[in-house]
């Protein structure tokens, strides 16, 4: 009696075990045959299996969107970075890419912006411009070289960012603190390889009021203010839809006033938003996910959603603060 081969199997329940394997035993299958090869072209296969190595994902290609979201292309490069990337990481005398170097003379005031990931390009804030600039430091002497510069207003006061496969998207506002006039520029800057850096402006926004912080979701940005009527203090969201050109508000029932000495830190997990309210005696967790943002423009929507508040805590010991 002659044995099963592995082809034996039925294509599904081949498809879902192949979902259990570490990323380098995937490939490994995919270059067995021509009919195992067709897996390589399995989206759900992919998604499943980065799904279980998120941080080497994480690590290797940092596209902060739900992994389900990606094209087929996508995944491959994620798949094949994040492999090529733990196969270094295990071996005896791993590589490391030597940083870029490039001579760069700042000849005006500027502030630091931001290191795009995997790349030699610096953002910068010209100051006396009023401008952000972007120097691409790889491949050149001389980085003002490769230098391009866009106009966004007086006194950059907050940010945010929002990597993708080469393209960098920023939200930045700027104004004086604690003035009632802002401007929000959502800013993309295209790295493709091989192809010289590009800078575009996607979106503008005034801003009537002083903005709390900022935060870039998807194809969102999300403004918190504070508002006070007499003496109480809320705080409001303001949702960006920057590729449609929409805008809507909604208050953020935290649970308690909001005094003066308010904080809020905003951290990113998986396809939710927290934002963690803090004041020096207790602080609350609050999240939202980006359902909960594209449902806020829904038209069918009476009421608008609000968030997931949790139960606030209150400091052990709020002196040693």
């Amino acid at each position: 009696m002659m044995g099963l081969s592995i082809l034996d199997i039925p294509h599904d329940v081949l498809l879902e075990i192949a979902t259990y394997l570490e990323l380098g035993d995937v490939f490994s299958l995919v270059s067995t045959c021509a009919t195992l090869r067709k897996f390589y072209d399995s989206r759900s296969l992919w998604i499943s299996v980065l799904s279980r190595t998120g941080q080497n994902q994480r690590l290797a290609y940092p596209i902060y969107l739900p992994i389900s979201d990606a094209s087929l292309d996508e995944l491959h490069r994620i798949s094949s970075h994040a492999y090529r990337l733990k196969k270094n990481l295990q071996s005896s005398e791993p590589k490391f890419k030597r940083a870029a170097k490039a001579k760069f003379v700042c000849k005006e005031q500027m502030d630091f912006v931001a290191v795009v990931s995997g790349t030699g390009i610096l953002c910068l804030y010209k100051k006396d411009s009023k401008s952000l600039v972007v120097c691409d430091m790889d491949g050149v002497d001389d980085a003002e070289q490769g230098m391009l510069e866009l106009e966004i207003g007086d006194s950059l006061l907050l940010q945010s960012f929002l990597p993708l496969e080469s393209r960098h998207l920023m939200a930045l506002i700027t104004g004086a603190d604690g003035t009632e006039s802002h401007m929000l520029n959502v800013i993309s800057l295209s790295h493709h390889a091989g192809t010289p850096t590009s800078l575009e402006r996607l979106y503008t926004l005034d801003l009537p009021f002083n903005p709390l912080d900022v935060f870039m979701y998807g194809e969102f940005v999300g403004i918190i203010q504070e508002k006070k009527d007499g003496i109480n203090t809320t705080l409001t969201l303001h949702v960006v839809d920057y590729i449609r050109g929409r805008k809507i508000e909604t208050s953020l029932d935290i649970g308690f006033p909001v005094p003066d000495d308010v904080f809020i830190e905003l951290r990113f997990f998986d396809d939710c938003v927290f934002f963690v309210v803090l004041t020096v005696t207790y602080y609350r967790v609050c999240s939202f996910s980006s359902s909960f943002l594209s449902t806020l423009f829904s038209p069918y929507t009476s009421t608008p959603p609000k968030p997931l508040m949790t139960e606030h805590f209150y400091w052990e010991n709020p002196s040693k603060l």
